[in-house]
């Protein structure tokens, strides 16, 4: 059995029906008032994806589609980018403490600017599980609105050998279309750092990594942004979610305070070949002084009701840390945080790894 997030311390591209497919839990009358409109509006999203049926032989799968919320609780879909949003339409509900379920099997929250939201499936009753982040569109957005330090945090899979890896990573973008990147930590034990090539090719925020072939949406205030590994026409077969956070500055513990809602990835890879993936909702709590604690709202692998704490530092920059859980960074403003579990282990008692998004609730 795997461990919870932190209880052990303290193929090919899918279809849009398989994404927001399923049965499961919404809003409650008892709940928050609905407030569809909070989301209205055209959004561009990436989900990584992983099918685990067969646990000899998983596959995992990624997507990068655009959204629009009518604003009255119909979303349409435009799987192929053509900006006709007409190859799939699902009810979704929005809340207003920022809470949200698309076709009520994917659960999750938007943030407080209604620009950002993150949603996962994470149903026990099926053998199957997805991430999704959902950036809305911005207009006038060009090379030299991607600028700056960021952290950022992936998850990928590889379709050849069904192996996982997790990382984070420093990225400068330079502004002008080229920037680096150096590995700050790695599953797989990969280091390095080179430079990165960028085109921002179009005005609402979608862009290219030229460098390693993979398509990303930038935020309109420029501070937080996705990046998705999704094809399967690569010759790699690799799919992955990278999020970028900016470094911010004259930060500390206070920043982290609140409820958040997070969602999960993770995989279990131990040396004698048994694997396993899972994915999870959680409730965050943070003191802004040193304590974060949090219960499992949703997990596939029937671990929902579990809670348990930690400890907690923030740097000046933003950058956070979970004590003997992981490692990550929050935003200047609060409202979102990263993290990742890179430390790996299969011969010892640390054979899990994974990535968190978190969105403050409102």
């Amino acid at each position: 059995m795997r461990n919870a997030p932190w209880s052990a311390a303290i193929v090919g591209i899918v279809s849009v029906g398989m994404v927001f497919a399923g049965c499961g839990g919404g809003g409650g009358s008892s709940g928050p008032a609905r407030d569809d409109a909070k989301v209205a509006g055209e959004w561009t999203m990436a989900m990584l994806g992983i099918d685990w049926s067969a646990s000899s032989s998983p596959y995992g799968w990624g997507g990068y589609f655009g959204l629009d919320f009518d604003g009255a609780g119909t979303l349409d879909v435009d799987e192929d980018l053509d900006d006709d949003y007409d190859e799939d339409s699902v009810p979704y509900a929005a809340y207003a403490d920022g809470t949200m379920t698309v076709d009520s099997v994917n659960n999750g929250v938007f943030n407080a600017a209604s620009d950002t939201a993150i949603l996962s499936d994470a149903d026990v009753a099926d053998d199957e599980g997805s991430i999704i982040m959902a950036i809305k569109n911005g207009s006038g957005r060009t090379n030299a609105s991607f600028t700056g330090d960021f952290v950022a945090c992936q998850f990928g899979f590889d379709w050849n050998d069904k192996s996982h890896w997790t990382s984070r990573v420093a990225v400068t973008s330079a502004g002008d279309g080229t920037g680096t990147y150096s590995i700050l930590a790695d599953s797989s034990g990969s280091s390095g750092s080179g430079a990165i090539a960028y085109d921002m090719f179009d005005a609402r925020g979608r862009f290219e990594l030229t460098t390693f072939e993979e398509e990303g949406m930038l935020r309109q205030d420029g501070a937080v942004w996705f990046m998705s590994d999704y094809s399967d026409d690569d010759s790699d077969n690799e799919y992955s979610l990278m999020v970028g956070v900016k470094k911010g500055s004259g930060l500390d513990a206070s920043i982290f305070s609140g409820t958040y809602i997070a969602v999960q990835i993770g995989g279990d890879d131990d040396d004698a070949g048994s694997r396993y993936f899972w994915t999870s909702r959680l409730q965050i709590i943070a003191d802004g002084v040193d304590t974060v604690s949090y219960k499992i709202l949703e997990d596939s692998g029937d671990d929902a009701g579990e809670t348990g704490s930690t400890g907690f530092t923030v740097g000046s920059d933003g950058a956070m840390t979970l004590t003997d859980v992981g490692e990550g960074i929050i935003s200047a403003d609060g409202s979102l945080f990263l993290l990742v579990d890179t430390d790996w282990d299969p011969s010892g008692d640390d054979d899990d790894i994974w990535m968190m998004i978190g969105i403050k609730k409102q």
